[in-house]
């Protein structure tokens, strides 16, 4: 079934009546913007992923459920300003139309700035990811929550990726360097704290298609990708569209509300490589990606990741992978 017919049989579901549905994208989910009668707008999520390169562990329903119980408890409980999730005429977060899981939220406007852009824009973003990750020890789960963890695990299956990425262009220097770096970040996720002040629900996709600024207000969409992590791998996420002479102010905000640890510098350069790795995930599953992967990496493999696997410090110093 086409998805515009699926997005207007999952409406029928929700009291509201809709009146337009603009496509807007296709990648962990297709997205609808969805304006009902009195002129409000929603974003409409189906739950098909682009070349359904996801895996079912973040499709499930069970998963989906979980993600608008913890965006819920942020937008009620938290200071962020993150979408709001609705229910169905059965008091259900998610809907299923034809085997496809369909969310309905607020619809969110403003700018998506290709990077961060000034001082105070690294205020604000790292003091709304102090205040999610401030709830997020306080969110209290129950057995039937369900979200996928950023830890060993996720690496390794990275690792195991790596024999594909040939056919992606990665030459053998790309492909040692990446499994040297893995390596070294699987021996710290051994010795690593996870006590609530460092690791919890963390969104996981902090990069400008996700972020929204409207004013002096910044907001943070599409939860997909939340999961259980470390909370320094959020601002190491965010730092891959963060100028080397901004990132100390996303540190001073977050701290004001979330206390850094003395070596916060060294484990966000780790998360940061982390990241990277646990994203091949998804970049080597999709054919979309043949075109510019080999470049991205070539470039993280030279600069960043280089400099990890030989303890230099790269966070304030050097050339970002992006210039």
């Amino acid at each position: 079934m086409k998805n515009l017919n699926i997005a207007k049989e999952a409406i029928k579901s929700y009291t509201i009546t809709a009146t337009n549905y603009q496509f807007i994208a296709q990648s962990g989910n297709v997205i609808y913007k969805v304006t009902d009668n009195n002129n409000k707008e929603y974003c409409l999520r189906l739950n098909i992923s682009k070349n359904n390169a996801l895996d079912e562990k973040w499709t499930n329903k069970q998963a989906i459920n979980s993600e608008m119980l913890w965006l819920n408890h942020l937008n009620k409980h938290s200071q962020a300003n993150v979408q709001k999730p609705y229910t169905n005429k059965n008091n259900e977060f998610v809907t299923t139309i034809y085997n496809v899981n369909c969310t309905l939220l607020s619809w969110l406007e403003g700018e998506h700035k290709p990077y961060v852009q000034s001082k105070q824009d690294a205020l604000l973003l790292g003091d709304m990811i102090a205040k999610i990750h401030q709830k997020s020890t306080q969110f209290e789960t129950t057995k039937s929550f369900k979200r996928p963890s950023y830890d060993a695990s996720y690496i390794e299956s990275a690792l195991a990726k790596l024999s594909k990425a040939y056919e992606y262009g990665l030459s053998k220097y790309h492909i040692e360097t990446l499994k040297k770096a893995g390596l070294k970040i699987l021996n710290l996720y051994q010795n690593i704290d996870k006590s609530e002040k460092m690791w919890g629900l963390i969104h996981a996709d902090i990069g400008y298609p996700n972020i929204i600024f409207k004013g002096d207000n910044v907001s943070l969409i599409d939860f997909g990708a939340c999961g259980y992590g470390f909370y320094l791998r959020d601002i190491a996420s965010l730092f891959g569209y963060t100028p080397l002479s901004l990132r100390k102010y996303v540190f001073e905000a977050y701290n004001n509300i979330c206390k850094l640890t003395a070596n916060y510098v060294e484990l966000t350069e780790a998360f940061f490589v982390a990241a990277i790795l646990e994203s091949l995930n998804f970049f080597l599953e999709v054919d979309d990606t043949k075109d510019w992967l080999a470049n991205y990496i070539n470039k993280l493999t030279h600069r960043e990741i280089l400099s990890f696997i030989n303890n230099e410090s790269f966070l304030y110093s050097g050339k970002p992978f992006w210039q």
